[in-house]
This record gives C-alpha cells, structure tokens and sequence, in this order.
C-alpha cells in the first residue's frame, strides 16, 4: 500500500525495505517539525501519527493534542490536518531533496515507525535500476528480428552498451488478466518483452476493420508468449505488429 513500492516486484522491494530503521514513538514525540531540514521518509507500522501545519490557524482549542478534531488548532503545533495510520507514509520529499518540512507529525500514543534516508534510498533504487537494466538486456539479447533464414538476435546485432542504452529507454507496463495490449488491425508503435506472467496471441482470420472489431476465442489463439519471450518487434521496422 505504500506509494514507493508499487510496481516492484518482491526482489526490488527487499533492495528497497533492507535500508529501513526501526524507530519506537511515545505519545506526544514529534517525528518530524515544520521548517526543519527533511532527510528521512517514514512508514507507520502501528499506531497513529497527526499532520499539523501553521497555516489558517485560529484561536487554540482548549484540548490534549489528539483530542483535536480536523481542523482545531494547537497552540505549538498549529492546525490538526490529518491523521496518518497504520501502512501510510509521509515525508516522501525527503527522499528527493533537502528541502524544509511543511508539516509537523506529532505521535498519539506508542508508535512504531520504519524510516529511510535519503543516502541510503538513493543507493537502493540504483541498484534497483541496475538489477532491472540487466534483466531487460538479458532479454533483449535474445530478442530476435526478421524471420527464416533472415532471422538476427539483437545480442548479435547490437552491441552491449547499445543494448543496455536500448533497456534503459524501455518502461515496464503491468496489465490485468484478460486486458488487451495490443488489437489485431491497429497500427503498432512498440514493441514488448514479457517480464513476468503471459499472454497469448490471437488471430481473427475473418476479421474486417470495416464491419466489426477482431473476435478474441480460443479457437483463434495462435501461441502464447512466456516470460522472457517478446512480440510486436516489427513495430520497430514497420509500423506493423
């Protein structure tokens, strides 16, 4: 559920969470304060953390700090904008730059947080985008164009720093079972590696772009690609799949 990590898979996840450090909160501990300079980002494994901010404020309510509700003031904290719980982050600019906090968190009660530095998650995420160039260059290297006898591998082909320039400039896209990546009759513009999962061709032989959109059956599924397999490579020389 935490925004860093969506979209890598568990081997870049642990590169991603080794780097953490356990941090225990009391009640009434500030994580972090407005205006200080911001090099960590934090997740909230237990309890519960509240976002205040000196803007808008008026006149200080007369209660514990988290006894506030939304939008009350705290006379050293500033407005209660909201609570953060179990699973969410905050201070993500951090990771960024070294920029000033615009917030104060504040614990209400014993918290348990996991928190990253900046340093650190930059060294992590390089080796995410190296791990992740490396298996694209795996791939493509076996890729091949053409076909019979005029057949080539881009490992042949290309050379290494050409492949590994060619990985860098591909994006990983995820899709749901069933979703369509690319329709029988469009005009194709990329070309595509599977990294994980499979998917399976199919080829509507009485399709007519004029009458009506290609039939998707299991009669007319022609192969299925598997992880490490490629398709729509023409698209690189044509604008055909």
């Amino acid at each position: 559920s935490v925004a860093l990590f969506r979209g890598l898979d568990e081997a870049h996840k642990r590169i991603l969470t080794d780097p953490f450090d356990v941090v225990h909160c009391e009640a009434g501990d500030v994580v972090v304060r407005e205006g200080d300079a911001g090099d960590r980002y934090y997740v909230v494994e237990k309890g519960e953390v509240r976002v205040f901010h000196h803007k808008n404020e008026r006149e200080p309510a007369l209660k514990q700090l988290c006894d506030l509700d939304l939008g009350e003031t705290s006379a050293e904290y500033g407005v209660y904008t909201k609570s953060i719980a179990a699973g969410a982050g905050f201070g993500e600019l951090a990771l960024l730059h070294a920029s000033p906090r615009n917030a104060t968190v504040v614990c209400c009660g014993p918290c348990v947080l996991w928190a990253l530095d900046r340093l650190d998650c930059k060294a992590a995420l390089r080796r995410v985008h190296d791990g992740v160039i490396q298996k694209r260059v795996a791939f493509l290297r076996e890729a091949t164009l053409g076909g019979g006898d005029s057949t080539i591998s881009l490992g042949s082909a290309l050379k290494a720093t050409d492949l590994a320039r060619l990985a860098a400039e591909m994006a990983t896209e995820t899709f749901a079972k069933g979703e369509v990546i690319v329709r029988q009759g469009d005009t194709a513009s990329q070309f595509f590696v599977v990294e994980s999962g499979r998917v399976d061709v199919h080829v509507d032989q009485s399709f007519d772009p004029s009458q009506r959109a290609p039939r998707i059956t299991d009669k007319n599924r022609t192969k299925s690609i598997n992880e490490g397999g490629h398709f729509g490579e023409l698209a690189l020389l044509f604008s055909e799949l």
